[in-house]
């Protein structure tokens, strides 16, 4: 008997004892009924027909203020899960999205936990900005913060060069502006495993904080009949579906979770043109996408960032609702539960009414790979206890290295959990217990006063391999696939939710200052926008104020993926790019890479970069990106004379200067 089985009938034995010592405790079970599990109801429960809902504890320990930054979700689903234990365990949770903090606020509070992302290389997420400015502000005083019991555990990826940077400033800050850390820094990474990160950081974190601060006694005892835990009661409806495409937040008095603001305030945009850029692709594809930003009434600058909504699949939805037995046409609404805890704040997670196929298509993520929280959640569904032993063993820390094989290397999603473990889950618990489809952003590919009115993307399709050989496309890819297909049949393409976010991409507004482009594959977008944008200054007999451009793009081969061949070409012989370096990896027995085109130039980087002050931009994949980096350590070396630390923090220095730019993914 191997390990993984003998930890299974552990399990079930543990299982079984508890079974008998509830069916003595509880008497005889009631029948239920199967059909009541997998179709939705007026008003739809956990598991069983009444909650009783926890008791307040006779001792209390006060209120806690638990901030969050997040730029994907994560940190917010965070704290969620903290407020939850929070209330548990005697305190009042308030959880504050950082775009609505207040001074005020912060120096009254007594506790304060701090979920902090760091966005990007060591940025600020787009809703904890102003915080930042904020508490890093010079006019702060030393005891601005004095009295305040603070905590933090910042959310980052090795990946990135500045690692967790939000997380310990604000660790840091909050100390020299007089506050008290009660309990240790936390880390977590997500080129690792975040969410075991998280967890073992708040292992211990409720005792910790019980044993310093002074407990209160609660002047209220009782317990309360809840029909649901749930923090919402789902109605079915004859209501007509809310229109999301003219859906306006601002005029609703609702409160949206922080993810679906995000979706709220974007705009509705028409594809206009869908056209393959690789040469071969019977390894990959790369589109060119035009999308008409015009009538959709949005605006950007030059190298933005535009962030896509995808969607779900025709197929995949239907399975899905095969699989929970779901009327993907019904339509419901969602109203918050008077009867539960109030001490989280009750934030809607979508717009109602709504049909279950809204739902599934538009806002339930079915593919991202799997949370252990959310593996634990559907274990109650599942249909056969032992299938119920394998979510529970997948979910805890003992099953870290079956998680791993048999969850994440296989990237496996809510809807291949439904499936393998026959979880029969009702639409109400699955809202709760699913996330929300979260934005794609990628740097726009054009200028904006060249194509005002119409925003350009540079897209690659992900594909994934998978540990048994197959290849799975991205959530992403599948649906933009989905998009071409009909742009080539002819047929209308359906509109697009999109939004834009400014980037670290802005060219320097002075021609005396060099600059320097490397973008390899998908990585040319930022720098065809500045190439179109210099076309456009000298078409319009406009002075010239950017400097000489020298661009590094790379592919296999010339006749297999050279993106933008032609136009790349004509921006050179133009002189707009005046120096122009293509490193094709697969046209020799040794393959050549960027990096290796900038070490055969190095007197001309040196030059135009340490001496002539030009901004260095990167764009593309993390190794190609750490690696012209490294040639930029080497180059700092020799020409300061200085050793790998000292030159390494030269280049770091250089970048909060913002002479050296980079936006990489993977």
């Amino acid at each position: 008997m191997d390990l993984f089985n003998l930890i299974l009938l552990c399990c079930g034995l543990v299982f079984l004892a508890v079974g008998i010592t509830m069916k003595f405790k509880n008497g005889p079970a009631k029948p239920t009924s199967k059909a009541s599990e997998t179709k939705p109801v007026s008003k739809t429960v956990l598991k069983k027909d009444d909650v009783t809902a926890p008791e307040i504890p006779e001792i209390t320990y006060g209120p806690i203020h638990i901030y969050f930054g997040s730029q994907t979700g994560t940190a917010a689903n965070y704290s969620q899960i903290l407020g939850e234990e929070a209330s548990k365990n005697g305190f009042t949770p308030k959880i504050i999205d950082l775009i609505d903090f207040e001074p005020k606020q912060l120096k009254s509070c007594k506790l304060a936990t701090f979920l902090m992302a760091t966005h990007g290389e060591g940025d600020p997420t787009d809703n904890s900005k102003a915080f930042n400015e904020w508490i890093a502000d010079s006019e702060r005083s030393n005891e601005e913060l004095k009295g305040v019991k603070f905590l933090v555990f910042g959310l980052g990826n090795r990946q990135y060069q500045f690692y967790n940077a939000q997380g310990r400033k604000i660790n840091e800050y909050m100390e020299k502006l007089g506050a008290e850390r009660i309990y240790k820094y936390g880390e977590g990474d997500d080129n690792d495993s975040l969410e075991d990160d998280f967890n073992e950081w708040k292992s211990g974190l409720w005792e910790g904080l019980k044993s310093v601060l002074t407990p209160i006694k609660s002047t209220e005892r009782k317990t309360t009949k809840a029909q649901s835990n749930l923090p919402f009661v789902m109605n079915t409806t004859q209501e007509k579906e809310v229109d999301l495409e003219t859906f306006d937040v601002n005029s609703d008095s609702k409160e949206y979770e922080f993810q679906m603001k995000q979706y709220l305030v974007s705009a509705s945009a028409n594809v206009t043109v869908i056209r393959e850029l690789r040469q071969r692709t019977d390894d990959g594809s790369t589109v060119h996408i035009e999308i008409d930003n015009g009538s959709a009434g949005v605006n950007y600058r030059t190298a933005d960032n535009l962030a896509m909504f995808p969607e779900n699949d025709l197929e995949t939805v239907e399975k899905v609702a095969k699989l929970l037995g779901l009327n993907l046409d019904e339509v419901f609404s969602l109203d918050e539960n008077e009867d539960v805890d109030k001490k989280i704040k009750f934030k809607y997670p979508f717009p109602t009414p709504i049909s279950v196929r809204t739902f599934l298509t538009k806002f339930c993520d079915l593919h991202s790979t799997i949370r252990k929280k959310q593996l634990k959640d559907l274990s109650e569904f599942c249909s056969k206890p032992e299938d119920k032993q394998k979510l529970v063993l997948l979910a805890s820390p003992g099953g870290k290295i079956e998680f791993e094989a048999q969850v994440q290397s296989r990237m496996l999603g809510l809807i291949d959990i439904i499936e393998l473990y026959d979880v029969k889950v009702n639409l109400a618990n699955l809202i709760q217990i699913s996330s929300l489809i979260q934005p794609r952003y990628y740097t726009i590919a054009s200028s904006s006063r060249r194509n005002p009115e119409s925003v350009h993307l540079c897209f690659a399709m992900q594909i994934d391999a998978l540990p048994d050989g197959k290849k799975r496309l991205g959530l992403t890819s599948k649906f933009v696939t989905h998009l071409f297909d009909l742009h080539k049949q002819g047929k209308p393409l359906p509109k697009i939710k999109i939004s834009i976010k400014e980037s670290t991409f802005q060219l320097p507004n002075d021609r005396h200052l060099p600059i320097y482009m490397v973008g390899p594959g998908a990585g040319i977008a930022p720098f065809k926008a500045f190439a179109e944008e210099k076309e456009f200054v000298k078409q319009n007999g406009e002075e010239n104020t950017y400097g000489q451009m020298t661009l590094y793009f790379g592919c296999k081969a010339r006749n297999w993926d050279y993106l933008y061949k032609e136009e790349l070409l004509r921006y050179h012989d133009e002189k707009l790019v005046e120096n122009y370096h293509v490193a094709f990896s697969r046209e020799q027995e040794q393959k050549v890479y960027v990096q290796d085109l900038i070490e055969k130039n190095k007197s001309n980087v040196v030059a135009d970069i340490f001496e002539n002050e030009g901004t260095f931009y990167i764009c593309g994949g993390m190794g190609m990106g750490k690696a012209v980096v490294k040639k930029l350590i080497e180059f700092a070396m020799g020409h300061y004379k200085l050793d790998f630390a000292a030159a390494t923090s030269k280049i770091e220095e250089m970048e909060k200067k913002k002479k050296i730019v980079k936006e990489l993914w993977g």
